[in-house]
């Protein structure tokens, strides 16, 4: 493994598309945040947002150059858009400001009437069980997760994040098609939650969370584990995220007398779930590839083989899904650079000698 370039060992974030544009940049682990403003080009700048005019729109023609300048960049900043992103942006000309910043206040008032104190309330009043109930509410709480700016999230905050975990921790043990319907509204809102730093950070300073994704990894409900997937294993490239990941597969896994990564192996095992086997893959790939240290990667790789993956991967080698076969040509380009790094070392010892 090149020690210069830790980026490397990330590579599993790389989709089939992005192998076949040559690109090696690993895949971002935040998903641009869904905003009110139409088509913002991934909030890079290529390209002028199509708004659309409006007669309702123009209360903002009325402001002062800069009065609008400043709500410009309040709309920036609910969006999630900072630094050089944001650059392109404010260099528009005023007239275009004004028009961006009256469509985005139109198009996100409707949203507000839900508040975070409305969801929050709402949750409160209903018994954590109460499926029926708690399911059109987990729904609507989960797009506005979603679609509002981050100064509602930051509103919802650990409040409301605490309501969730308890939420999904009262349908642990349940098996109802409901309950799994609530637990997967919970793993997709706190999906949401987490597209931003904001929703990172407070995320990490509750030590339950990951703990509840883990319980979701369950292959006979591919769908649910398929997203808890998808938020543990970029989680495994956040300061400390790693070690939470682990901690939290090892916890849920020791209450079901199991190995901690037993789902993961059995997950790739449904050759009927492609788009399952293929992020659990690339969990697999994060749970080994992110340690700095050989040794540590070596031990998770082996426990992965003990585990089952030495029966399976010989089939995983020779599948037809593209995405699957980038996380497997990953797999085995990691450990033929940690051998390579191993018999170096080897080497390296015996001249000493």
């Amino acid at each position: 493994m090149d020690k210069k370039d830790p980026t490397k060992r990330h590579s599993f974030f790389s989709s089939s598309k992005d192998k076949k544009s040559k690109s090696k940049a690993p895949r971002d682990i935040q998903i641009a945040r869904p905003v009110s403003i139409v088509a913002y080009n991934e909030a890079n700048g290529e390209g002028m947002p199509q708004v659309q005019e409006d007669a309702d729109a123009p209360t903002y023609q009325n402001l002062t150059d800069q009065e609008v300048n400043a709500a410009f960049d309040r709309m920036l900043e609910d969006m999630g858009i900072h630094g050089k992103k944001a650059d392109p942006l404010k260099s528009r000309d005023m007239g275009q400001k004004r028009e961006m910043v009256a469509q985005y206040m139109k198009r996100t008032g409707s949203t507000r009437r839900q508040t975070p104190g409305d969801f929050i309330d709402g949750l409160r009043q209903i018994n954590p069980t109460d499926y029926d109930r708690l399911l059109p509410i987990l729904k609507a709480l989960r797009v506005a997760l979603a679609s509002n700016t981050i100064s509602w999230v930051k509103q919802f905050g650990e409040k409301g994040l605490q309501l969730i975990i308890e939420i999904t921790e009262g349908s642990f043990s349940k098996t109802s098609h409901k309950s799994i319907d609530c637990k997967h509204e919970c793993i997709k809102g706190l999906k949401a939650f987490m597209n931003n730093s904001f929703g990172i950070s407070t995320v990490f300073k509750n030590d339950r969370v990951l703990v509840d994704v883990a319980s979701c990894l369950n292959p006979r409900h591919e769908n649910l584990m398929t997203d808890a997937v998808k938020v543990m294993a970029p989680a495994c490239l956040v300061p400390d995220g790693h070690y939470k990941v682990l901690c939290a597969l090892s916890e849920v896994q020791e209450l079901r007398n199991r190995p901690r990564f037993l789902p993961i192996i059995d997950a790739l095992k449904k050759d009927d779930s492609p788009q399952l086997m293929t992020y659990s893959m690339q969990l697999m790939n994060a749970i080994i590839s992110t340690p700095e240290e050989l040794d540590f990667r070596l031990h998770l790789r082996n426990e992965f083989m003990r585990t089952g993956l030495k029966e399976i991967i010989q089939d995983l080698r020779e599948t037809e899904n593209e995405d699957l076969q980038l996380q497997m040509n990953v797999f085995d380009d990691h450990e033929e650079e940690d051998a390579e790094e191993f018999m170096q070392r080897f080497n390296n010892i015996k001249l000493d000698f």
